[in-house]
């Protein structure tokens, strides 16, 4: 999501961000482009078909999660390296892994604190419960408003989803990306797991995960702050397994604190 953040902890808020919708059987591709963060509009291309996903970003960066593996794998094109967590068994706080939280919350903390000022203040914005422990967060409420409009020739209606007082996230749904229902399930698993690890890398507030549980449809716009999120196209696509996989001859570097 921040440009040439390549740490594990910035590719969880791209995820976040990103991955607004899966995918039926025969998968799901769609373009998207983000405004709010410095500026200029960053691009992205979401492959996904059930339990995986790629998410390519122009500068050379690609993210792959592997649900039926329960890994996640961060990929430098450039250097021919990626790093590898392992996402398993992260519902909840027992089972955290304290050597990948550390790692996570270390590593994010100081490509935060090395950010361009306005950058930083993006970050900091989103991130209104980071030091909040979980249990003691407000908690989401989402309310689908009367409020409708055709974006990109989609008929999209407005959620608003609030932590306590604040506004954590607004989103234009649409309910005609059919392939969106076939795996909404899976979907919300996904984001409950990206959820526990950006609570651990510190990278977004609680919450998220919530919000997109309670919205019904395919977010087609999504304000987190001043970040806007725009899904531009989309389409039903069968991307074959091998497009989900680290390239041959990348070298996996290890994480470190």
């Amino acid at each position: 999501m921040i440009d040439r953040m390549r740490t594990i902890g910035g590719w969880l808020a791209t995820i976040l961000v990103a991955w607004t919708g899966a995918a039926a059987a025969q998968g799901l591709y769609w373009e998207s482009t983000t405004t709010g963060i410095g500026t200029q509009p960053r691009s992205a291309q979401i492959y996904a078909v059930p339990r995986m996903i790629k998410i390519v970003q122009p500068d050379g960066h690609t993210v792959i999660v592997r649900g039926d593996e329960d890994k996640l794998f961060t990929i430098d094109t450039a250097a021919h390296t990626y790093h590898e967590i392992n996402i398993a068994g992260l519902e909840g706080p027992a089972h955290d892994t304290p050597g990948q939280v550390d790692t996570l919350r270390t590593q994010t903390e100081q490509r935060i604190k090395n950010l361009p000022p306005e950058q930083r203040a993006m970050m900091e914005k989103m991130m209104p419960n980071l030091q909040a422990p979980a249990g003691k967060r407000a908690p989401v409420t989402v309310s689908r408003t009367d409020e409708t409009k055709t974006i990109n020739g989609y008929a999209c209606t407005k959620y608003v989803a609030q932590q306590g007082d604040k506004i954590l996230l607004v989103a234009w749904t649409t309910n005609e990306v059919k392939a969106f229902d076939g795996l909404r399930e899976d979907w919300v698993k996904f984001q409950k797991r990206m959820s526990v690890l950006s609570r651990m890398s510190g990278v977004t507030a609680g919450g998220i995960a919530d919000a997109y549980a309670a919205m019904q449809g395919f977010p087609i716009v999504t304000e987190m702050g001043p970040v806007k999120t725009e899904v531009t196209k989309v389409e039903v696509r069968t991307t074959p397994a091998s497009e989900f996989q680290v390239p041959a001859g990348y070298t996996l570097e290890p994480l470190r604190h």
